[in-house]
């Protein structure tokens, strides 16, 4: 809880000094909260790795019955409807975040979930023995 408080404290705060609240984009036209190709780049990035986790996830899931999802919120064998369903809100859900933010904490989450998704990456293709991949049909 206390991280909770300390996060929305520093959005409210702002960023580099500025005043510029956490919802502060929508709807702004200011050069804090225009998207450069930076911005679009990482974004694809992140959504890409986002895919690929899936695609990942969904191939170890139906090769090998022993194996199974870390992930809390899926459940250790979600169904294919399950898993993409919420794979896909979690890919528009990062990307809604991004829009709200400006500039500086924009470019901060994105690298982060990029990081934590290669990591889960990286994760998946050593304990799945490789890179397989799946679509959902």
């Amino acid at each position: 809880m206390k991280r909770a408080i300390l996060v929305a404290a520093m959005l409210s705060a702002g960023y580099g000094g500025r005043a510029q609240a956490a919802v502060g984009c929508i709807g702004s036209d200011s050069e804090d909260c225009r998207w450069t190709a930076t911005d679009f780049t990482l974004q694809a990035s992140m959504a890409s790795l986002q895919l690929l986790d899936l695609m990942q996830t969904q191939a170890t899931l139906r090769l090998n019955s022993d194996r199974f999802e870390g992930n809390p919120l899926l459940g250790q064998h979600p169904s294919p409807a399950k898993l993409w369903g919420l794979g896909s809100l979690a890919i528009v859900g990062h990307a809604a975040i991004s829009c709200l933010l400006p500039s500086g904490w924009r470019k901060v989450w994105q690298s982060v979930g990029i990081i934590a998704e290669t990591k889960t990456n990286v994760t998946n293709a050593v304990i799945g023995g490789g890179v397989r991949l799946a679509l959902p049909f």
